[in-house]
């Protein structure tokens, strides 16, 4: 099974070590919702635990990594584009300009994947 999972650029730069494409990696993760969206993330400082989520050590093998650019709007009124670039590798301790970062994981057989966690509304 295949999940992509939401790393956090600054947590990546101060605390993820290199990252690079077939690596297999063992990471705690978190489910929850952003808005009405699920998506998986690593719960590097246990921020997602901290508020009650549940989160799962899981394992497996990387086989994509993306990097995002939002460029903003002009003062023209060109719209924001939306730019994902996909990387071989994320070097150890760089501080990433870039929006966000997204991995895809092939999960090893018979991981326990993390219990759904909604943000409480404000």
């Amino acid at each position: 099974m295949q999940i992509t999972v939401i790393l956090d650029p600054a947590e990546q730069a101060c605390c993820g070590g290199m990252l690079s494409l077939g690596q297999h990696v063992e990471w705690v993760l978190a489910y929850a919702t952003r808005g009405d969206q699920p998506y998986y993330m690593r719960d590097t400082h246990e921020q997602f635990s901290y508020h009650g989520a549940k989160t799962s050590m899981v394992s497996g093998s990387v086989s994509a990594i993306r990097e995002l650019a939002i460029h903003p709007s002009r003062a023209d009124g060109t719209p924001v584009r939306r730019i994902w670039r996909s990387l071989s590798t994320l070097p150890e301790g760089v501080d990433y300009d870039s929006d966000g970062i997204e991995v895809d994981l092939q999960i090893d057989q018979g991981q326990q994947l993390p219990e759904l966690f909604n943000w409480p509304r404000r």
